[in-house]
């Protein structure tokens, strides 16, 4: 509602918006409803919290196992990859190593063109979940 030449009166549109909870006051049922729906929203947000604390301890037990380890690939001696999409471990207790006359190098990019990583905890938060 506009006047011309007088002050824009456009908050009283929006008390149209608070019709509809006048409804809910009236009508006995849609305000059982209501009230069981606030009533269940303490319990969501309980198990919104657990899944997260679960999230994120998950993403720190990958960050701590994984963190660097996608970057190792299999290099010859001038530095290029053997094979981009075989993982090779520097360890002992890996389970891949390379074969004679290369080495395993860490500066190759992460799988799945750098999405799956578990270098930082919003990437490895990101894989969990």
């Amino acid at each position: 509602i506009v006047l011309v030449g007088g002050p824009n009166l456009l908050f009283l549109r929006l008390i149209r918006v608070f019709r509809p909870l006048r409804a809910i006051q009236r009508l006995r049922n849609v305000r059982i409803i209501v009230d069981t729906m606030i009533s269940a929203m303490y319990s969501v947000v309980n198990i919104v919290a657990f899944m997260f604390s679960l999230i994120l301890v998950f993403s720190v037990m990958g960050l701590r196992l994984y963190q660097g380890v996608l970057h190792q690939r299999c290099a010859d001696s001038a530095g290029n990859a053997i094979d981009q999409d075989q993982i090779c471990s520097r360890s002992k207790n890996g389970l891949f190593f390379c074969q004679s006359g290369s080495t395993c190098e860490g500066f190759f990019p992460n799988p799945n063109f750098g999405l799956t990583s578990f270098d930082t905890i919003y990437s490895a938060s990101f894989q969990v979940f």
